[in-house]
């Protein structure tokens, strides 16, 4: 007898995992987790919280890993350590599924998350580590995001460089070239610098058309055509409302400023 209310004793204090450091747990506390026959979290959560970490949703991440640890606090207490270190399982899985098409895959020590998980002696503090995983997941998310989206708009501007005197060049023939929709490119290039790609490669054609007026003895005309304007008017058009003169007068300014500092 002795020793079947000594088991049953461990038993409760092995409760200490849900009621906290401190707490005084009677018997009648734990009778609903012992006599909980459920052994699995809905597969439903599950489901929506590797959609999240995929989506790299944080909300999502957060709001499902509540609902998983609200349904685990139920659990008799052999059946809540299985489903916590499911739940490690499922957070390395959706990441092995989003670096399997991904070529900077995310690093993380999912063995070292397992070793703290099983240290903690509540649910609120391995909730809290959890929390801290998907936070640290959504933030190499998008740090990867940025990542990508800085190596194309540095090859967008590769591209401009090398193909400015071609008139043709613009949103679509670049979108071509990088094998993307032009609805892609353009809203990443803006998102990112702040302007159209069409306002980038007039920049890029003006800044040009301003050295060479400055350092070559070309006329105004071939200019304008070696830098991928055809037509005249805009030229000028553009031209002045960038530095705010004609390019005639800006050559003439260009020369009068060298002269007077000889």
């Amino acid at each position: 007898m002795l020793t079947e209310n000594y088991h049953h004793a461990l038993q409760v204090v092995q409760y200490k995992i849900v009621f906290g450091h401190g707490s005084i747990i009677a018997p009648e506390r734990v009778s609903r987790h012992l006599d909980c026959t459920e052994i699995h979290v809905s597969p439903e959560i599950e489901a929506r919280l590797i959609e999240g970490i995929k989506k790299n949703d944080h909300a999502q991440m957060q709001t499902q890993l509540e609902r998983y640890m609200a349904e685990v606090a139920r659990f008799k207490y052999d059946h809540m350590v299985h489903a916590l270190i499911h739940l490690v399982i499922i957070i390395k899985t959706a990441i092995e599924e989003i670096n399997a098409y991904s070529v900077r895959p995310l690093r993380f020590d999912l063995g070292a998350v397992s070793r703290q998980v099983l240290d903690r002696e509540t649910l609120e503090e391995i909730h809290v580590i959890l929390q801290e995983v998907c936070a640290e997941i959504h933030e190499s998310q998008q740090n990867k995001h940025k990542d990508k989206y800085a190596l194309l708009v540095a090859s967008i501007k590769e591209i401009v460089q090398q193909n400015y005197k071609d008139p043709n060049l613009g949103l679509q023939a670049i979108a071509d070239m990088l094998g993307m929709t032009s609805a892609y490119v353009g809203r990443i290039f803006k998102q990112h610098e702040l302007k159209s790609l069409a306002q980038y490669i007039v920049e890029v054609r003006l800044s040009q058309a301003a050295e060479w007026l400055e350092k070559k003895n070309f006329t105004i005309k071939e200019i304008m055509s070696s830098i991928g304007f055809v037509n005249e008017s805009t030229f000028f058009k553009l031209f002045k409302k960038q530095f705010g003169v004609t390019p005639k007068e800006y050559r003439s300014k260009k020369k009068e400023q060298e002269q007077e500092s000889h």
